[in-house]
């Protein structure tokens, strides 16, 4: 089908015409197969689902909608105990009310934007869609993304960067669309101070050393931020001179704290991280 046919058949279906044109042929190809799989799903309800579907309960009598005040505290109060941690709703708690009040999930698919490695010091980031139809066979498509890495994971989860990056990213998709004002569980977990030491220990007879993976990520790094390499040992280590300690001399637990502190320098002021001090930089 061409574009144009695509957006006749969707608009005839009850979409927006202006909405429908201001999307790519990709997008509106998924969306006519949302909508292709919704008239499946629907012809396929059980006999208990009666004519219209399975229905869904009418609120009660000053029930709070979405958008009202008092709604996120509506929604998490209907969660189960299993299904929240330390007061945050979890993804997967999010998920059954969001096919309970949005519509059925009819796919789910995860997409790594950039895996983790030395160079970006463990940090995965993956894009998450879901996909859905309404009780009325409307499909629909909302996309988020997340990124995972020692500093906002907390072991064991930051064992496996990039399938945690996935879960914080489709619980940020149903928070979004269920309207809470609050953060997903895997969203609010932050490692303490001794974590981030400890984190990606492997070999814990080696822990008093630097690997060469952290090395590698602190040399780059520096370079890449155009900070002197011995100028920034000598502020992390605290040391009174430059030059007392090279770079192959630092201990894991150094090493960590450096890279640790590169991670503020690159994020920057303005996203929470910090100022590269100007002692740091060639004069």
């Amino acid at each position: 089908m061409t574009k144009a046919e695509i957006v006749d058949y969707l608009a005839g279906k009850g979409k927006a015409k202006e909405y429908l044109t201001t999307l790519n042929k990709a997008q509106l190809e998924d969306l006519y197969r949302i909508d292709q799989d919704a008239e499946a799903l629907l012809g396929a309800k059980s006999d208990e689902d009666g004519p219209e579907g399975p229905s869904v309960p009418e609120n009660a009598p000053g029930t709070p909608v979405q958008g009202d005040k008092g709604w996120t505290e509506y929604l998490i109060s209907q969660l189960y105990e299993d299904e929240t941690q330390k007061g945050f709703p979890t993804t997967d708690g999010l998920r059954r009310l969001f096919e309970k009040y949005k519509g059925r999930i009819v796919e789910s698919i995860a997409r790594v934007v950039e895996p983790a490695n030395i160079n970006n010091l463990n940090r995965a980031t993956v894009e998450f869609t879901v996909k859905w139809v309404d009780d009325n066979g409307n499909g629909f498509i909302a996309t988020d993304v997340a990124d995972c890495s020692t500093e906002n994971s907390m072991a064991p989860y930051n064992a496996y960067p990039s399938a945690t990056a996935a879960t914080m990213a489709e619980g940020r998709v149903y928070r979004k669309k269920l309207g809470l004002k609050t953060l997903v569980s895997e969203e609010a977990q932050k490692p303490n101070g001794d974590e981030l030491v400890t984190l990606t220990v492997t070999n814990p007879a080696e822990v008093s050393k630097i690997q060469d993976p952290q090395a590698n990520a602190i040399n780059k790094r520096c370079t890449d931020l155009g900070i002197n390499l011995d100028k920034f040992i000598a502020a992390v280590c605290g040391l009174p001179k430059v030059g007392d300690k090279k770079l192959e001399e630092l201990s894991y637990a150094e090493a960590q704290a450096a890279m640790k502190q590169l991670n503020n320098y690159n994020r920057g002021p303005t996203n929470g991280g910090d100022k590269i001090p100007d002692s740091l930089f060639d004069k």
